[in-house]
């Protein structure tokens, strides 16, 4: 973000620096020696301040829970927009399921050709499936997008097995 005299100064908009006009395309045109000569600074566009994993702004959270859409009339359509509580689940089975993918290739050959899956490997499988399922309890246990944003953020809910 450019600043000019300590207001933020737009690309591609005409803007005025010491009695002089220039053009919207100056800034993407100009040097940095050019820039500088006119006391145009740049910043980086500030970090948020909030999560936006759960918010869309500081005071304005995401939608916890599904919402079942409806027609002009009020009849269901059928068609639900997934809340967090939804998503964060979708999200947990899908990392389980990623985490089980590598080693699946056994539990086939065991079942189709009856040859033992090592202990290692069965240990590991179990470990992932009981954190999901608890990763899952955990979840459902929250009832606002504030719980959830907790559980998720302060808690160790991103270490797997």
């Amino acid at each position: 973000m450019y600043f000019l005299n300590g207001s933020t100064l737009p690309l591609d908009t005409p803007f005025e620096a010491k009695g002089i006009s220039y053009p919207s395309n100056w800034l993407r045109q100009s040097t940095r020696e050019q820039r500088a000569a006119l006391d145009i600074s740049w910043a980086p566009d500030p970090a948020p301040t909030y999560d936006q994993r759960f918010r869309w702004s500081d005071d304005l959270v995401k939608q916890f829970a599904d919402v079942a859409l409806e027609d002009g009339e009020g009849n269901p359509t059928g068609e639900v927009i997934k809340g967090l509580k939804t998503l964060w689940l979708e999200k947990q089975k899908a990392t389980c399921n990623s985490l089980l993918a590598p080693t699946d290739w056994q539990v086939i050959r065991k079942a189709e050709r009856d040859v033992a899956i090592p202990d290692a490997v069965t240990a590991y499988r179990n470990s992932v499936l009981a954190a999901c399922t608890a990763r899952e309890a955990q979840i459902n246990a929250c009832t606002t997008t504030e719980e959830l944003e907790t559980l998720v953020t302060e808690t160790g809910l991103s270490d797997w097995p």
